[in-house]
């Protein structure tokens, strides 16, 4: 049967010489592997300049639950973007996003809330043009709330120090956990609370450290997301 659904492109890559995959998280399916015929045709090269990182597209599928790659019948654009392609900084952060999102978010599940929230984060990262440097942490905090781990904002004069195994803020340190030191804890209790357009003061060094740890805090809860090959490029930009 043929389906209409809006999907946030994650990820191609190579099947065989005249086949690509896409990774596209959809409103209606969830995570769906799309089966693409590479072809120069003008139609095929406009369909590839679609399935790039967080793009958002408008699609009509054949889809069968018993098969695990699926069909696209057609496929538009459905948010035109102003900045994200055309933006070094943010198409990197973009590429380490689409990755981490793949990984963590269950396949062939769908999740209309979580679906809702990362088109419009990515809309707002388009058109924020000031304050992006810190999108990508809050992002990853704010996603928490859809997975079910969200940590604790029990941040006190006294709980100074954010425990990534129970998380929640703790006046001293367990033996064996891990957690995040009291000065960096500050900065990360300062994102619990941070919208998109906030102008939070964090410099390149505290960010890499606080990426880490949250990344640190979705594989204890989560068990995932496990190596992230674009994790280095992001590195190089902060």
């Amino acid at each position: 049967m043929i389906f209409s659904t809006k999907g946030i492109v994650l990820h191609r890559f190579k099947y065989t010489d005249s086949k690509i995959i896409a990774k596209i998280y959809t409103e209606e399916f969830g995570l769906q592997a799309y089966l693409i015929y590479g072809s120069s045709s003008k139609k095929a090269k406009q369909i590839h300049s679609l399935l790039q990182p967080l793009f958002i597209v408008e699609m009509e599928v054949y889809h069968n639950e018993k098969k695990e790659l699926q069909k696209i019948k057609e496929i538009s654009n459905h948010f035109p973007f102003r900045t994200l392609p055309f933006n070094f900084n943010k198409k990197s952060v973009s590429l380490f996003l689409s990755e981490f999102i793949m990984k963590v978010i269950r396949e062939n599940e769908a999740d209309k809330n979580l679906f809702n929230f990362i088109q419009k984060s990515i809309q707002i990262f388009d058109l924020n043009l000031e304050n992006s440097s810190n999108f990508h942490l809050i992002f990853l905090i704010k996603m928490c709330k859809f997975l079910g781990i969200s940590p604790q904002k029990n941040y006190t004069s006294a709980r100074t120090i954010f425990d990534l195994d129970t998380g929640k803020f703790v006046i001293g340190i367990r033996r064996n956990s891990k957690y995040i030191d009291s000065k960096n804890s500050i900065i990360f209790n300062d994102l619990l609370y941070a919208d998109y357009y906030d102008k939070l003061q964090i410099n390149n060094s505290e960010r890499r450290v606080l990426l880490n740890h949250i990344i640190e805090f979705y594989t204890i809860h989560l068990g995932k997301p496990g190596k992230l090959n674009s994790l280095e490029v992001l590195k190089v930009i902060f």
